[in-house]
């Protein structure tokens, strides 16, 4: 009973965190208060076991994020206490609530995916015409009211512009739902409509990184799972589904950029992605990119202290923060930081490498290492994961490695 409402309670959490990131902070603050009610009795019980490994490495991590934090304090950077929930705080808490995930969980978690994935198609869907054929409908001023200008439907110039916050949570969902819909005998027809309304609603936002996270992570996946031993060329069957599913696809791709309002636009934004001359966006990485890498000459093993600003600020309210996510981090954490994290994300792709190996594509193992490797492509040009929405995406890895060193730790133990 008590596991139930664990994860009942988790998957509320992580229904929030993809379909409201940013907004309703309240009702994720309750969640998570609740959840960690749960962990007393989990434990007890034994229903959750944490790795002497994992909470090692948790106190490690945490402990690296402090004393880095207090380097920052000493020497006056803005955000060096700003950053401790994210470097501190959260891979204690997170580690210790992951210690409750058990292997048949993945299923739970597969179908809690694919379901938020179609939700967020078919709300952002309903949002936009909402917007277009009833203006100042309930809907628009309940997201307007959450969300302000970061909402925003434009059509009244030469283009359709669209954006909602959510829009990030589909660069991991559409590449796992993508792979879902390939290699899963599971849901296939829900798998097949996420799909299908993210890529429509990831075209009408005009977000090219999105595109290009996803585009990227797909062939790292596969590559990594690759495995040619186990493949029969004469054993390959026609998949109608599949045939079908990229016949639409392409075909609602040419209608879009043929005969869509303003598709001009959306194939300038595309085509932009190189141009560091009359791009806003990519002046903007540019410049960070210049001061970053001036602020990491002057240190480049310590770095700069946890929060530093470089001499450049993209803003006011949080002047440590910057899109190029891992560049700023190694000018505030310094190489040796940097190699530190680096090995635990190899770590976490690693173990789920191997169980897609032992498993086969057609795992939730695979189809979330799609969307992982998607997620962290994109963290390299946003801070995605300097949000408590999305620091799931890590930890749910580590809760992964950590249920199967316990299980291996009870087989030794049991022989």
């Amino acid at each position: 009973m008590i596991k139930s409402a664990f994860n009942n309670l988790a998957g509320l959490m992580l229904f929030f965190s993809l379909m409201l990131p940013t907004a309703v902070t309240q009702i994720k603050i309750a969640i998570l208060f609740f959840i960690t009610l749960t962990m007393p009795l989990l434990l007890i019980s034994k229903r959750a076991k944490l790795s002497q490994q994992i909470l090692t490495l948790a106190v490690a991590y945490a402990g690296f994020g402090l004393v880095w934090s207090f380097y920052g304090l000493i020497v006056g950077n803005p955000g060096a206490m700003a950053v401790l929930t994210v470097m501190c705080l959260y891979p204690i808490v997170f580690v210790i609530i992951g210690s409750a995930y058990h292997e048949r969980d993945a299923e739970l978690l597969r179908n809690l995916f694919i379901n938020i994935g179609l939700s967020i198609g078919v709300f952002s869907l309903v949002y936009i015409l909402g917007y277009v054929l009833m203006p100042g409908n309930y809907v628009q001023q309940i997201i307007e009211a959450l969300y302000k200008d970061e909402a925003v439907v434009d059509f009244e110039g030469a283009y359709f512009k669209f954006t909602l916050p959510n829009i990030s949570s589909c660069i991991f969902l559409l590449p796992f739902a993508l792979m879902h819909f390939f290699y899963s005998k599971q849901s296939r027809l829900r798998s097949g409509l996420v799909t299908l309304t993210l890529v429509a609603i990831l075209l009408l936002s005009g977000r090219r990184g999105f595109f290009v996270a996803v585009l990227g992570g797909l062939p790292v996946a596969y590559l990594l799972t690759y495995m040619p031993g186990k493949i029969r060329f004469s054993n390959i069957k026609p998949n109608i589904n599949l045939i079908l599913f990229v016949v639409l696809l392409m075909a609602g791709l040419t209608w879009f950029f043929t005969n869509f309002y303003g598709a001009e636009f959306y194939i300038a934004q595309i085509t932009s992605i190189f141009d560091f001359e009359q791009n806003d966006s990519n002046i903007e990485r540019a410049n960070q990119f210049e001061f970053l890498m001036s602020g990491i000459e002057e240190n480049p093993i310590f770095g700069s202290g946890a929060g530093a600003a470089a001499q450049y600020l993209r803003s006011i309210d949080q002047p440590w923060a910057y899109e190029l996510t891992y560049v700023a981090f190694v000018f505030q954490y310094g190489i040796i930081g940097f190699l530190f994290y680096a090995a635990g994300i190899t770590l976490l792709i690693y173990h789920l490498v191997s169980m897609v190996r032992k498993k086969g594509r057609n795992s939730f193992e695979f189809f979330y290492l799609s969307g992982f490797i998607a997620f962290m492509i994109a963290n390299s040009t946003n801070p995605y994961l300097g949000k408590f929405d999305y620091m799931w995406v890590v930890f749910i890895p580590v809760a992964m490695l950590n249920n199967d060193l316990v299980l291996r730790s009870s087989f030794k133990n049991g022989m």
